[in-house]
């Protein structure tokens, strides 16, 4: 059903002249604000514009012919402009009637016959506004899916939710949410167990390359807490927080590079705090798995840029037996030795910033494992680590695999080191 109802179409009243035709006809009048265009001449341009505002004004001038003499007093005259009325209505005004206002007793499109549909239409049938008409009850069809645009398994990702893609269904019921973090690792960090003597023997290993973090959460409207701003933020910064204050290790080695030579290191520490993440989802502990690991970063090169443990709840360069001993863990410091020939030794250790070089001697050839001593490690008077007798190569195998600390050096150096 339409209406033909000008309230709301902008539009101008329009003059008419009587035409002087014998006997006078309506398609002759003339239309005093169109330059005297006839009647029937404006009405087949606005059929064929569809020009609404002029349609409304030709309505309103026939509206007034009715009243004329020469109109009321001939028929055919008088069904001519219903008839040109019922055209411009029909073809250019014509505005279609919502199902609202069809069942409105106040509305021009009222209809009597929907109104005794909808009053007629009782359970089980049920009454459609959209269809404006009385139904078969059928059953309510649920969607399950992810709601969240952010998860891998969005639901509109894989089905078409609207001309936009962006609208969901009705009636959905929201499920898990899968999310991804893709990033990539620069260096290769190696996790071993805190009193392996070798760092390289590695339980697990992450780098260089990409890495996946994933995880599941429920998303139950939009702006909800999932995984993303939730457990994976939460764990992102717990390790920036703990990467922001690593402790400087008690020997150094002046040929050593990464934390080593700069614990302020933000190439590597944003790379560790990402490496950490990933490796803390791979344990039930996630906050305290490090607590009896030690973690290697190793650049391309081989290059040992860092052994990290923990001591007293924050992370350090100065490895220990366990996470809260106070004895150190020299297999480290003799491992990172064996890597560094040819490099100054020096300490940071407080009372033994001025040991003499032959005390750092004494502390290596008086290290012991499996009852064995090794006598080959010298540091000159300029502090320079050098192995009689051997090549390089043979001198970072045996040192890192050799000497490991099991008494107490009766030297100031070896009893500050062992504590």
């Amino acid at each position: 059903m339409a209406i033909c109802n000008c309230t709301k179409i902008s539009h101008s009243s329009w003059d008419f002249t009587a035409p002087t035709s014998t006997p006078p006809k309506v398609d002759d009048a003339t239309i005093d604000d169109l330059s005297a265009k006839k009647v029937i001449t404006v009405h087949t341009e606005i059929i064929k514009s569809k020009d609404k505002s002029k349609a409304c004004s030709l309505k309103g001038l026939l509206e007034d012919l009715k009243d004329a003499s020469w109109v009321k007093s001939d028929s055919t005259n008088v069904n001519r402009i219903e008839e040109l009325i019922d055209s411009i209505c029909d073809n250019v005004i014509k505005t279609k009637c919502t199902c609202e206002e069809k069942l409105d007793d106040t509305h021009a499109c009222k209809d009597d016959k929907v109104i005794k549909a909808k009053k007629d239409c009782t359970s089980p049938k049920v009454w459609s506004d959209s269809e404006c008409k009385c139904n078969k009850k059928t059953a309510i069809k649920y969607v399950d899916g992810c709601i969240d645009p952010k998860a891998t398994n969005y639901y509109c990702k894989t089905n078409k939710c609207g001309a936009d893609n962006d609208t969901l269904p009705e009636n959905m019921v929201t499920t898990q949410c899968e999310y991804e973090i893709n990033k990539k690792l620069k260096y290769r960090y190696i996790l071993s167990t805190i009193n392996n003597p070798n760092p390289e023997d590695g339980i697990n290993t992450w780098g260089p390359g990409p890495i996946v973090i994933k995880g599941t959460s429920s998303y139950d409207k939009p702006g909800d807490y999932s995984w993303l701003n939730k457990e994976y933020k939460d764990r992102k910064i717990y390790w920036s927080k703990k990467c922001s204050n690593i402790s400087d290790t008690t020997i150094n080695f002046s040929g050593e590079k990464g934390l080593y030579a700069d614990q302020g290191d933000i190439d590597i520490l944003n790379d560790l705090v990402n490496a950490l993440t990933r490796f803390c989802y791979d344990y039930d502990d996630w906050r305290f798995f490090i607590n009896k690991y030690k973690l290697m970063i190793m650049d391309d090169a081989g290059n040992n840029l860092g052994i990290i443990s923990v001591l007293d709840g924050s992370l350090t360069l100065d490895n220990r037996k366990s996470s809260n001993s106070k004895v150190r863990n020299h297999d480290m410091i003799f491992y990172r030795a064996s890597k560094n020939v040819g490099s100054t030794v020096f300490s940071n250790s407080p009372g033994s910033e001025n040991a003499a070089a032959s005390d750092f001697t004494y502390y290596f050839n008086n290290s012991k494992q499996n009852n064995k001593i090794l006598s080959n490690v010298e540091v000159d008077n300029n502090y320079v680590i050098s192995v009689k007798n051997s090549s390089v190569d043979e001198s970072t195998i045996g040192l890192g695999t050799l000497l490991e600390v099991k008494g107490n050096p009766i030297i100031g150096l070896g009893s500050i080191l062992n504590k």
